[in-house]
Order: structure tokens, then C-alpha cells, then sequence
């Protein structure tokens, strides 16, 4: 008996015809991605590790009082030289004989004067002014293999120095037991706010994607399933038609995507457009685990489809329903900018006011926008409506008023990320500590920039700094032993960073910066360019599984909505009719959505902004949201018009279709 629903199911999985492949193509893309994405998810935390580990075998082991030291070693437990011009430079400085214990990725210890370089930090030298200053008169003499970085495109140095360099440790080797030194308490906190953002951030819409895309696969064959069940087909047996039509995509598109995973371990050394690097090697996710992920993602895009397989007239009669008005979260997102407003522009409020009220302004607005996206679309679409005198937009907009239809309710989700996104963005530029526009505005070539250095050791004592390009002033202020107390050096502005840079190199326990109306603006001094970082790969994520979910909505909503718009036929209507309406009730919606979720994006950001000028964004961007969001819905609209058009097609207009 189970033999014919198997056959059945297999029948259904083949069925022709632009709508039925299009949603067989959206859910084996779907799978695919959700499984290439769920794996990387659960491969990170064993990567971080890996990368530890490395960090930590490369780490030099102190000597004590009582014991005896191989060698002399400069460095940070984690390596870290800062970062230069945008670039995160790791490196140790060094002192020890030939036959010294030497860090892993090196065969000994370079001589004064010499240094080893990653391949990542030969290239920034040599096309990198100011990185070429941190490493000003010191020669390359061999190159820092895989074993001693953490990852591929690390700039990593292991520097020689004299032995009377101040600041050296007595050490016995490389290679701590452990991660704990690299453990950084703040640093652990913040990173696993940053994974719940990220992973809230592609959960959402990988929700989603799952939940849309099975439904929509099983749809059109729902309705052939009722007929089934019309001529004595039980419901469970349906069921199992429909789940193993499901299964026979979900199985080989969740192969693509662990096979895409294999390629990515494999070949990708870092995420595009980020400096985020790793080791293939290190990605070390068991096969049975691999195997588990993907068929995990398989039963659940079965099951959600099975659960399709009911009638759908409940559903049809709900969606025919006018929206009613609700109040509670019109009222909500009403209150988020009263409270934004609030707290940068009333003066007088104590400290800790501004900040509660910001933040709960946020939170209002996040929450409001989303629970208010159908009257939001339905207050626009009447008022767009009079203005209109075209039949068939007019049809569209009363479609989108009284069944708003699955790509509205996930354009509401996206339009509370939008708002959170466009306060998380300017809030990381406080959180790093830096202006980067602002700096960039004022270390310009015009202008004059102080370099300050306080406490520089006797190595910058006999420094002629009136040589170096670009000083134009240098003033030494000196202790009544006739110490240098601190340096003031006036550069130019577009030699400013290499002045910062040069000083840092001859003097590694340095810290020049900034003076004036720059001390506080230097993007070098980002605390969390990684977590930055990460945060936006994970909003590019997002936008992009976000936007493939609405697509699928829209689909399912074209399909649902043909026959409304049959009625064009009957009047004369014309493809271009058809197609006005599905803009209206599709494109129009979206859009809507999207401009409204940026214009609440960007209140908070210029509130943000009053508070902390540090607060940095741009009009650009947040013009570059509304627009794109407009782009999207006329986008998503082309995409689907084929399955609304068809509805003017002859044969469905038959009383036998």
C-alpha cells in the first residue's frame, strides 16, 4: 500500500509548468542554503578553538627569577601590535642566540636588525606606507610559514632586536598550556552578544525560507492531494504523498549543501570582503555530525511540508478577511519616537534617563513597526487609492488591504531588523572608540596633525625627527634628569599615520597618539573590528535570505491571488493591466515597509547621534536602504509577475479548468 503513495509523490515532484518549477527550484536553493549555512554555524565554535590553540602554541613561556632563560622576547600574551592603517598586525619582538627555542612557522630566531614576515605583511609593506613604517630599517630575511599564524592572511612578524631594548622578558620558550591568558572576560561577553545577534539576525529568515518554501512546494499539489482525499483517500496517507515528494527535493539539495561546505573548507580562506581568515584544516566538523545537520534540515522541511496537506479553504476564508485596525501597535510605534525624541533633544534629564529612554524608544519601534505592517500597508494603499484612476492598481491595492498575504507579514519581520540594524550600526561606532570619517576628513594633506608620545623610552632620545617626511615641529618636554617626559611631533596630515607608525616601531612600548581635535578619532584605535565585522556579515546574511523568503511569499501570494485579477479579462484587461496590479499588491507593500522601517532607522541613528557625535553613519546609507527597498519590492514584483499573468491565460479561463 505505502508502494502508491510513494509513486504518487514521485509523480507530484515532476509535475511542469513555470509555477511548479519555480517552487521546486526556490526549495532546493533553500535547503541547500539553510544546510551550508547550519553547518558553518556549528563548525565556529570548533574553529575559534583551533585558532586559540595556534595562538597559544606561538605565545611565549615567561621565565621566572629562579630559572634559567633560553632566550629574550617583547610581545603581548595574544601578539597583538595594534592596528595600522586598517590593518591588524601581529607580531614578537626577539633576542636569543641561534640555538634558542623559536615560535612555530620559523626555523631560528632572526638576528637584530632582521625579521620574519607573513606573507599577508610582505604584501601590506610593500604597498603600505605606514605598515612599511612600523617596520622601518628592518630587513626580511625568511617568511612565517602556516604553522605560525592563526590564520592565512595574517600579518604576522617575528622581529630581532638588540639585547639592551628595553621592556625584554627573560623566556624559556613557546607554546602555553591553554587558552586562559588569551581569555579576555569583556571580550567573552561581548562576543556572545554578538553571536545572538548574528544568529537572531539569519534565524529569522532562515525560519522563513524553511517554513514559506515547503508550504509553497506542497501547495500545488495540496490541491490535487484534496481530490485525492474527495475519491476516499484518507488524510494520513496524503500525508505521506506529500512528505515523500518533499523528500525527494530536500535530500539531494541538502547534499549540495554539504558538498558546499566541503568546497568552502577546502578552497575559502577567509569571508569575502572581510579580513576574517582561517586554515581549511582547522574546520574540523565530524562527518556523522555533518551528515546529522543535513538531515535535520531534511525532516523538518518534510515535516512542515506534510503539515500542508490539509485543506486550505480555512485558511483562503482568513485571508479574504479585511485586516481590522489595531491599535495597541500603531499606539507602540507611535511612543518610540516620543521616547527617541525625548532623550537627545529635551535638556535637563539626569544621566541615566537619556540612555533608558533611547533604548526603550528602540525597542518600542522594533516591536511597534512589525505588529503595525498591515495597517501600515492598508493606510497607504487606501490613500493611495484615490489618488489613482487605473482599475487594475486600484484592484491591486484593495487586494493588499483586505489579504495582505505572506511576503507583507515577512516584510514586517524585516522591517524591525531594518530598525534594529540601522541603531546597531552607528551604536558599534561608539562601542569601537573611533571616527574613521572624521579622521580621514582631518588627516588630509592640508592640514597639520600632533602626534603626541608620553613616557618614550632613550631609543627616541637621540631620533632627528626634523629628517622624517612630513614633521614639520618637534618639541621635547624633559624631566629634571634630562629624560624625555613626552614627545610633540606636528606632521603633515597625509604623513601622519606613518609618523604614528615609525614611532611605534623604533619604540615598541610606545603609544603615539593623536592630539588636538584628533585624539579621540583615530579608526586605528577600534577596539572590535572583528565583532564589527562579523555583525555585518551576518546582516548581509540576513538580507539576503530575507530577501529570497520574500520572493517566496510573493510567489505563493501571486498564485493564491489569480483569481481575483481574472475579473481584468472579462472588462478587457491586458497583461499590463495584470501586471499593475500584482505591483500594487506586491511591490507597493514591500516598499512601503521598507521606506517606513528607514525613516525609523534613521531617527534613531540621528538621536544616537545628538547623544555621541562619535555615532557615525552616513545619509547615503540610510537613502541606500529606502531605495533598495523600493528596488526590491519592483524586483520581487518581476519575478512573480508570470504567475499572476497566467491568469489571464484562455485555457484557466475555461469552465473546464
Amino acid at each position: 500500500m505505502i508502494a502508491r503513495e510513494l509513486v504518487l509523490g514521485a509523480r507530484l515532484a515532476t509535475l511542469s509548468g513555470y509555477t511548479a518549477r519555480m517552487r521546486g527550484l526556490l526549495l532546493a536553493i533553500t535547503v541547500a542554503i539553510v544546510t551550508f549555512v547550519a553547518l558553518c554555524a556549528i563548525a565556529a565554535p570548533g574553529l575559534s578553538s583551533a585558532q586559540a590553540e595556534r595562538l597559544a602554541a606561538r605565545s611565549p613561556v615567561l621565565a621566572f627569577a629562579d630559572e634559567r632563560a633560553a632566550f629574550q622576547v617583547e610581545a603581548e600574551v595574544d601578539s597583538d601590535l595594534g592596528r595600522w592603517n586598517g590593518h591588524d598586525i601581529s607580531g614578537l619582538y626577539v633576542h636569543g642566540p641561534r640555538n634558542a627555542p623559536t615560535p612555530p612557522g620559523i626555523d631560528e630566531l632572526p638576528r637584530p636588525g632582521t625579521m620574519y614576515a607573513s606573507p599577508k605583511l610582505r604584501e601590506l609593506i610593500e604597498s603600505d606606507n605606514v605598515v612599511a613604517a612600523l617596520f622601518h630599517g628592518y630587513r626580511i630575511v625568511g617568511v612565517v610559514s602556516d604553522e605560525g599564524l592563526v590564520s592565512p592572511n595574517e600579518a604576522m612578524a617575528v622581529v630581532g632586536v638588540e639585547r639592551d631594548v628595553d621592556d625584554l622578558d627573560s623566556a624559556q620558550g613557546f607554546g602555553i598550556s591553554g587558552t586562559s591568558l588569551l581569555d579576555d572576560p569583556t571580550t567573552q561577553r561581548l562576543n556572545l552578544v554578538v553571536a545572538a545577534i548574528v544568529l537572531l539576525l539569519i534565524a529569522i529568515p532562515a525560519s522563513a525560507l524553511i517554513v514559506i518554501a515547503a508550504r509553497m512546494s506542497s501547495a500545488e499539489r495540496s490541491a490535487r492531494a484534496t481530490a485525492l482525499h474527495l475519491i476516499g483517500m484518507p488524510w494520513r496517507r496524503i500525508r505521506v504523498v506529500l512528505a515523500f515528494e518533499t523528500l525527494l527535493l530536500a535530500t539531494p539539495s541538502a547534499s549540495v549543501g554539504v558538498a558546499a561546505f566541503w568546497f568552502a573548507r577546502a578552497r575559502v580562506t577567509s569571508i569575502p570582503g572581510t579580513d576574517i581568515g582561517f586554515f581549511g584544516g582547522d574546520i574540523d566538523l565530524a562527518l556523522p555530525l555533518q551528515l546529522l545537520t543535513a538531515v535535520a534540515v531534511i525532516v523538518l522541511t518534510t515535516v512542515v511540508a506534510a503539515s500542508a496537506s490539509y485543506p486550505t479553504a480555512r485558511s483562503v476564508r482568513a485571508a479574504n478577511t479585511s485586516v481590522r485596525t489595531r491599535r495597541t501597535p500603531l499606539v507602540l510605534a507611535g511612543i518610540g519616537p516620543i521616547l527617541i525624541l525625548t532623550a537627545a533633544f529635551l535638556p535637563g534629564l539626569a544621566d541615566p534617563i537619556p540612555a533608558v529612554a533611547l533604548y526603550a524608544g528602540v525597542a518600542a519601534l522594533a516591536i511597534g513597526v512589525p505588529l503595525s505592517g498591515q495597517v501600515i500597508v492598508a493606510t497607504v494603499a487606501r490613500s493611495v487609492a484615490r489618488l489613482t484612476k487605473s482599475a487594475a492598481s486600484i484592484l491591486g491595492l484593495r487586494i493588499s488591504v483586505n489579504a495582505p498575504g505572506s511576503a507583507v507579514r515577512i516584510a514586517s519581520v524585516v522591517a524591525g531588523v531594518i530598525v534594529m540594524l540601522g541603531f546597531v550600526g552607528p551604536f558599534l561606532t561608539i562601542l569601537n572608540g573611533s571616527d574613521g570619517a572624521r579622521a580621514a576628513e582631518l588627516t588630509t594633506k592640508g592640514r597639520s596633525v600632533p602626534v603626541k608620545v608620553f613616557q618614550p623610552d632613550e631609543r627616541l632620545d637621540s631620533v632627528d625627527f626634523s629628517v622624517w617626511d612630513g614633521v614639520t615641529d618637534v618639541e621635547r618636554v624633559r624631566n629634571g634628569r634630562g629624560e624625555t617626559q613626552w614627545l610633540r611631533l606636528t606632521a603633515q596630515g597625509d604623513h601622519a599615520k606613518e609618523t604614528q607608525a615609525r614611532i611605534a616601531g623604533l619604540d615598541t612600548s610606545a603609544d603615539p597618539r593623536f592630539g588636538g581635535d584628533l585624539q579621540w578619532v583615530d579608526p586605528d584605535d577600534a577596539l572590535y573590528t572583528v565583532q564589527t565585522t562579523i555583525i555585518g556579515v551576518g546582516s548581509g546574511l540576513c538580507v539576503i535570505l530575507a530577501t529570497f523568503a520574500l520572493t517566496m511569499g510573493a510567489l505563493g501570494d501571486a498564485r493564491s491571488r489569480r483569481a481575483r485579477v481574472r475579473g481584468l479579462k472579462l472588462v478587457g484587461g491586458s497583461q499590463l493591466d495584470t501586471l499593475r496590479a500584482h505591483v500594487a499588491s506586491t511591490g507597493l507593500p514591500i516598499a512601503v515597509l521598507g521606506v517606513t522601517a528607514t525613516f525609523a532607522a534613521t531617527i534613531t541613528w540621528r538621536a544616537l547621534l545628538h547623544l555621541d557625535d562619535r555615532a557615525v553613519a552616513t545619509w547615503w546609507f540610510y537613502s541606500g536602504l529606502a531605495v533598495g527597498s523600493v528596488l526590491v519590492g519592483l524586483v520581487i514584483s518581476a519575478v512573480t509577475a508570470p504567475t499572476m499573468s497566467s491568469a489571464l491565460k484562455s485555457d484557466e479561463l475555461s469552465p473546464h479548468a
